[in-house]
């Protein structure tokens, strides 16, 4: 049985915040790679979310590289089969600001 993805409100606000700052300083092709490598990425945690690491401040919650400047934070329920995604961190901010 596969893995059930979900979105948190905030992991959508975050998407959007990166697509618009993407919007505003690159270009559609940066776009389209990031949303390619997030929907990559979205599989790989479906097949297998245990190969990310665990966060330092929460073990509980794993952390995904999606490029060299952004980060996704999701949370695994092994008895649900579901994942939750939490956060899109853009990996240049002020890392006491992440509560992940």
């Amino acid at each position: 049985m596969a893995i059930i993805v979900k979105w948190s409100d905030e992991a959508k606000e975050t998407f959007d915040d990166n697509i618009q700052f993407l919007l505003e300083q690159w270009t559609e092709r940066e776009i389209i790679n990031f949303v390619k490598a997030t929907n990559e990425k979205i599989l790989n945690i479906e097949m297998n979310p245990k190969i990310y690491k665990r966060s330092k401040k929460n073990p509980s919650i794993r952390k995904c590289g999606i490029n060299k400047n952004i980060s996704l934070f999701f949370k695994y329920f092994p008895n649900k089969k579901e994942v939750i995604l939490l956060s899109f961190w853009n990996n240049r901010r002020n890392p006491t600001k992440l509560k992940y």
